[in-house]
């Protein structure tokens, strides 16, 4: 029988859907519909546009979405990562050289500024930048002109810029270890893109999303449903990789089920013991200022807690400002993770606590013969559901069940 392609996935319900097979960054959050608005109206201008968000929240999507909707849509969009970029081929990389100019330049060849020029040209990780190089793309933006290495003079280009950054930029001008000036020049127009636990009503249409666009590039007949603990598990993890990670853990679900129904059994190890590898400090950051955001939409004008001075922005109201890079080892006790999602401290129907000290650490087996057991109880001791629904096979659950005497 000819295998049937997957429809493709409806979008959502505006006009900046997702771009590509698999990615999709808008739904239908009240702070993403903002974003949405602000995108059309700055689409208009080109003015320098800066995209903040945690890693994985599909900044490079929202650039490319800002770009579609501009003018210059039929012109090139260039993504570069600003930060990746060895030092002493900056000049090179983003303004060409000439033949000759130095060692190796055996041709002619254009900049990344030359590429994108009528189009847009999108500078990732514009926080990693080295001071050296900060000055140089400072007076590119000043003046609309580059200079090619081994080139006696500048020539103007119309490229339209926008940056992106997961680092606190205002902590980092602050330590010298960004310029004030190419801040402010940066700070036209801020997009601030919220984390996934702050948009879970997104999650589960982003995950059925990203099931569908799975199940047509594997060639399935029908995309597999998501069991609905699996629902439940998905709004509760707390996402710190973001949209890029959803989208990974459902790609590994979609390849791991076998029928028509994704379980708990089909996810990611970490995602199905709700285990998160690390916490984002922005989280932590966020929480810790939750009470004067709570008073108010979050901006970088007068009055805002941060120390620096107001600049035109256009900021997405109670959005947290991203922080700096994640640190490992989170603790699985939601109340010592200020800002992640509200994961089980209980193993269900059991009442066994998750550790939080040593002495409350309870024998891997004793929490086995528990668990299991309820879970049998829970299917009403129906041996093939319980075994289906902790992943194991039949025959390993009649096994343990026999050897607790309760077959």
């Amino acid at each position: 029988m000819p295998v049937r392609p997957v429809p493709p996935a409806p979008p959502f319900d505006n006009p900046l859907t997702a771009l590509g097979t698999s990615r999709c960054l808008f739904g239908e959050n009240g702070q993403i519909k903002q974003i949405c608005e602000i995108v059309r109206k700055i689409a208009r201008s080109s003015g320098v546009a800066l995209i903040r968000g945690e890693s994985g929240t599909g900044k490079e999507i929202l650039a490319q979405a800002i770009h579609l909707q501009s003018p210059r849509a039929h012109r090139p969009f260039i993504a570069v990562n600003a930060g990746a970029i060895p030092p002493d081929l900056f000049e090179s990389e983003l303004f060409g050289h000439r033949k000759g100019s130095f060692t190796g330049a055996d041709r002619d060849r254009p900049g990344r500024f030359d590429e994108a020029d009528g189009g847009t040209l999108f500078l990732d990780e514009i926080g990693d930048l080295a001071l050296a190089h900060q000055v140089k793309l400072l007076r590119v933006l000043q003046t609309g002109e580059v200079q090619p290495v081994g080139e006696s003079r500048p020539h103007r280009v119309d490229t339209r810029v926008v940056a992106a950054t997961n680092r606190d930029l205002e902590a980092l001008v602050r330590e010298g270890k960004f310029r004030e000036d190419l801040y402010f020049r940066l700070n036209l127009f801020t997009l601030t893109i919220p984390p996934l636990r702050e948009r879970r009503e997104d999650i589960l249409p982003l995950a059925r999303h990203f099931v569908r666009a799975f199940a047509q590039q594997q060639g399935r007949a029908e995309p597999p449903r998501l069991d609905p603990e699996v629902e439940r598990l998905l709004l509760e993890y707390p996402w710190p990789g973001n949209i890029r990670e959803l989208e990974n853990c459902l790609h590994f679900a979609v390849t791991m089920a076998d029928g028509d129904l994704i379980t708990l059994a089909d996810l990611p190890e970490h995602v199905r013991l709700c285990q998160a590898p690390f916490t984002p400090l922005s989280a932590a950051s966020s929480s810790a200022t939750s009470s004067s955001a709570a008073g108010g939409p979050a901006t970088l004008g007068p009055g805002a807690a941060r120390s620096t001075a107001a600049t035109p922005s256009v900021v997405l109201p109670g959005a947290a400002s991203p922080g700096p890079e994640p640190t490992p080892a989170p603790s699985l006790n939601p109340s010592s993770n200020p800002g992640t999602a509200p994961c089980p401290t209980t193993l269900g129907m059991t009442g066994l606590a998750l550790p939080a000290r040593p002495e409350e650490i309870l024998p891997l087996a004793k929490v086995e013969r528990t668990y299991v057991l309820a879970a049998y109880a829970a299917t009403g001791r129906n041996k093939t559901q319980t075994a289906r629904r902790l992943g194991i096979s039949l025959r390993s659950l009649q096994m343990k069940l026999k050897a607790w005497g309760e077959s």
